[in-house]
């Protein structure tokens, strides 16, 4: 899970680390000696009720120590004749709701229209910090596309460029259906991306950074599956194995798509066909016209947006021609509404 980091800065006082109150010096000795109190206690236990003239079966009185929340401010609130007592520590929604009956000019619905009274923005994050995961994405395309008139192609002619989700069209190869090896593999992955009558290939594939939101949320997808990592040569045995349990490792998904990339460039190099190939960071390119630089040099890890840089790049080489965007991924879809002109 995301959690976010705390941090402690060196301080005389005890304080709250999450609300940063400050409790009473005297408060706070007797609670740092709660280990000494409690020794002193236990042998006094011994010596009276063990020891001495006390029965062990009488009744022993607490020793009640300052903690956080006894140290916290009573505040005492009348609201139509009644009190009512408001400790500090109170949530605050409890103590926001007391307050806005008590002050008319405090308009609730305003204020929890405007703030989310939270450490973190409800919308990405559960109360923990966990990373919020969509899983209902997919509905607002087929909203979209219910509402979408038929369209005439009006690009018969053009020159056709393809832009592949690379991890899209791994996922949509089954293991076991006569592939044996990861040599196989790419022979397959080869043959999808080469099915269309295309002017011109690219393939694009997530990069993987240690560091990232993204990062947590593979694993959280993957937190009930036993991930392993496996070597990826021409070699490696896959015919026992399912792409979720091939890809189920971080590192493996990296080396596969390196493995992939430098054997589908070999491969469109010797078909002559103008191509792109985006991985690890890195894009290896035939295409004279295209923004080298743009395209190894950037920070997108995920496909979706690199897709993105890419049709923009065919664009800014050629604008009159067709590109087709392949990826099932609604966030694809809904980008490339928002860039479209």
């Amino acid at each position: 899970m995301n959690k976010h980091e705390v941090t402690f800065e060196p301080s005389d006082n005890l304080y709250n680390i999450i609300t940063k109150t400050i409790i009473p010096s005297n408060d706070a000795n007797q609670l740092l000696a709660h280990d000494l109190e409690g020794q002193r206690l236990y042998n006094q236990y011994k010596l009276e009720n063990l020891q001495g003239k006390k029965s062990p079966w009488d009744r022993l009185t607490k020793r009640k120590l300052p903690s956080f929340q006894s140290a916290n401010k009573v505040v005492k609130v009348k609201v139509k004749n009644k009190e009512i007592i408001l400790k500090e520590q109170a949530l605050l929604m409890t103590r926001m709701m007391i307050s806005a009956r008590k002050r008319p000019e405090v308009d609730l619905e305003a204020l929890l229209g405007r703030h989310e009274f939270s450490v973190v923005p409800r919308s990405m994050f559960e109360s923990d910090g966990s990373l919020l995961l969509d899983s209902k994405k997919s509905i607002l395309m087929d909203q979209i596309e219910e509402k979408i008139p038929p369209m005439i192609d009006d690009a018969e002619g053009l020159e056709k460029v393809y832009i592949y989700d690379g991890m899209a069209v791994l996922n949509k190869i089954q293991l076991g259906s006569g592939i044996k090896n990861c040599h196989q593999l790419a022979q397959q992955f080869l043959k999808l991306v080469c099915k269309e009558d295309a002017n011109e290939i690219r393939v694009v594939f997530d990069n993987y950074f240690e560091t990232s939101l993204k990062a947590t949320t593979r694993i959280k997808r993957l937190s009930s599956t036993i991930s392993t990592k496996f070597e990826v040569k021409n070699d490696t045995n896959l015919e026992k194995l399912t792409m979720k349990k091939f890809l189920s490792h971080i590192e493996t998904k990296q080396k596969v798509t390196a493995y992939l990339g430098n054997y589908l460039s070999k491969q469109f190099e010797y078909m002559e066909i103008p191509y792109a190939v985006s991985f690890q960071n890195t894009t290896i390119s035939n295409i004279p016209e295209s923004n080298k630089e743009e395209l190894n040099n950037h920070n997108h890890e995920e496909a979706d947006t690199l897709m993105i840089l890419h049709a923009i790049d065919v664009a800014s080489c050629n604008p009159f021609r067709k590109v087709i965007v392949c990826s099932l991924d609604t966030d694809v879809f809904l980008l490339l509404i928002h860039h479209y002109e």
